[in-house]
């Protein structure tokens, strides 16, 4: 799964959790000859070819655990609703691609059970997850939408805050330390020009959205750092 080559995200954590394991993947010894004087001198040259860095898991998920994508925009800060299915519509996709998930809900069924909170009681994360059958709730909170950083250019940002809960004790169990892991997901291009069109605004919107569940995704397995869609930073 490739990030859209128009954004990126920004990263940076109190406690990282990475490493950049090195793999040699092959080792060779050749031979130079050095004729001088009579003389065949054979030097040995060394050639390591390592593949790429790799971004370790922020934390592993039970691949069997009946698990649930829950985006929430308690602020209502996204410009659209749909926006939440496309978040948490992507981070299904990559989890199962990854086999990081074999078993996992809709999480347009979360949706459901949230779609009542506007009118009254809000329903808690693990209430959300009993109610559509989840041993494990990924919540991402979004915290920003942002169509300019300066107030002039065009450069949309998403941030949010992720956190897994388990519903039967109702704990966080990741991140240990913190409340939640920060993701921000912006434009890669150099700021530029609002889109002329809504068609278009709705369209690089949708981009963004997927990207943001790319970069949750991507918290819960190992993965080529040149692919990285985030990692998180805890607070």
């Amino acid at each position: 799964m490739h990030p859209d080559p128009r954004c990126s995200t920004d990263l940076g954590a109190r406690r990282p959790r990475r490493g950049v394991p090195r793999i040699l993947s092959a080792l060779a010894f050749g031979l130079a000859g050095l004729t001088g004087g009579g003389c065949n001198i054979a030097a040995p040259v060394l050639f390591i070819i390592e593949g790429p860095p790799k971004k370790v898991a922020a934390h592993t998920l039970d691949p069997k655990a009946a698990t649930v994508v829950l985006v929430d925009d308690p602020a209502n800060r996204l410009p659209s609703r749909s926006l939440r299915s496309d978040i948490a519509q992507q981070a299904e996709r990559v989890l199962l691609d990854e086999d990081v998930l074999v078993d996992i809900i809709d999480a347009r069924d979360a949706m459901r059970v949230t779609a009542g909170d506007r009118y009254g009681k809000l329903t808690s994360i693990s209430e959300v997850g009993a109610a559509v059958g989840a041993s494990i709730v990924i919540y991402v909170r979004i915290e920003a939408f942002q169509v300019s950083a300066d107030g002039v250019s065009y450069s949309p940002l998403i941030g949010a805050n992720v956190k897994v809960i388990d519903v039967a004790t109702q704990e966080r169990v990741w991140p240990e330390e913190y409340d939640g892991a920060e993701l921000r997901v912006q434009m890669r291009e150099p700021p530029g020009e609002a889109p002329k069109s809504l068609a278009e605004r709705a369209e690089i919107n949708r981009k963004m959205a997927q990207e943001l569940g790319l970069a949750v995704a991507q918290l819960f397995y190992e993965h080529d750092i040149r692919r990285s869609a985030g990692k998180p930073k805890a607070r």
